[in-house]
């Protein structure tokens, strides 16, 4: 059985009553062309020559999507965080997430729902969505955690490359992926939410003053 299989088998048997609640977006047209034909920088599959890019939109972004693996535990937590520290400002935008791995209505999971608490946050009504093209085509911005999940985006839809912004780059000091705390212990889970935290705060930080 491999990795894939052995998720899906988990979240069945622990979440077989909930219902899939996909997401609907309208799709937008991006103006990229001609892509490259390598799937990801150089740096991303090379650590000794990653270099962190803190890019930041032109415009203040209408539509955002986070991305992990299966949609349960850091691209769960991200949106709520967002959406806290959007309400600080007199900006809004749309956030959504997803997951490449796939996993449709799952909650998120238990673990992460009580280290986001301890940041004063609910995670109890998330579900997990599926990664798709409308919703890499709908997003302004699209905030991933590792370089796997840019590999999954650009094998998916290559016109989304230029939208692509790693979480991890907003660390101080920056990293080349937020971990998967996922059949961790407990405290890979609170160190998930904290640097979740702490890039979203510093990516507001040099964001608020776009227009």
């Amino acid at each position: 059985m491999n990795l894939f299989e052995r998720i899906r088998l988990f979240f069945d048997r622990r979440h077989d009553d909930v219902a899939c609640t996909p997401i609907q977006m309208t799709t937008l047209h991006h103006d990229a062309t001609n892509p490259s034909d390598d799937v990801l920088p150089f740096a991303a599959t090379h650590p000794s020559a990653f270099k962190p890019n803190r890019w930041l939109p032109e415009i203040w972004p209408s539509r955002v999507l986070f991305i992990c693996s299966g949609n349960i535990c850091r691209s769960a937590y991200a949106p709520v965080i967002f959406q806290r520290l959007l309400k600080q400002t007199d900006k809004k935008t749309q956030i959504c997430s997803a997951g490449t791995l796939r996993i449709s209505g799952r909650m998120a999971a238990p673990q992460m729902i009580q280290a986001a608490s301890e940041f004063g946050d609910d995670l109890s009504t998330h579900r997990s969505t599926p990664l798709s093209m409308p919703l890499l085509n709908a997003a302004d911005v699209i905030f991933i955690m590792s370089p796997e999940h840019e590999r999954a985006c650009i094998t998916l839809e290559p016109r989304c490359r230029n939208k692509i912004c790693y979480l991890s780059h907003w660390l101080e000091p920056p990293a080349i992926e937020i971990p998967d705390p996922m059949g961790q212990t407990y405290d890979a889970y609170q160190r998930a939410a904290k640097q979740l935290n702490d890039a979203l705060n510093h990516w507001f930080e040099q964001a608020k003053n776009i227009t």
